[in-house]
């Protein structure tokens, strides 16, 4: 039987798929950290007007309002995943 080459298999095998994952991994703390009390770093959350009342700055963090929860897919699709520091002199960068 002939075997049927399929790229996507080869790049799993191959680790390719890592490429991005650091930073899709980076994105999806970030929208869960958003709906937290918590929220995100400030620096996350653009200054746009269209998120007027739908997020606070508390500090160096941002939070989203009452209003922004009903909203946080829209909230969420506008963060940005700045890179994070690699922590120097511990194993495992630091978690």
């Amino acid at each position: 039987m002939a075997q049927i080459a399929f790229p996507h298999i080869r790049a799993i095998e191959a680790r390719a798929f890592e490429i991005g994952a650091r930073e899709q991994r980076a994105f999806e703390r970030l929208a869960l950290a958003l709906r937290t009390a918590a929220g995100v770093p400030a620096c996350a959350v653009p200054d746009d007007p269209d998120l007027d009342g739908l997020v606070e700055r508390r500090g160096d963090r941002a939070v989203l309002t009452t209003r922004g929860r009903l909203l946080a897919n829209e909230v969420t699709l506008r963060l940005r995943v700045t890179p994070r520091p690699r922590a120097q002199g511990r194993a495992g960068g630091g978690r």
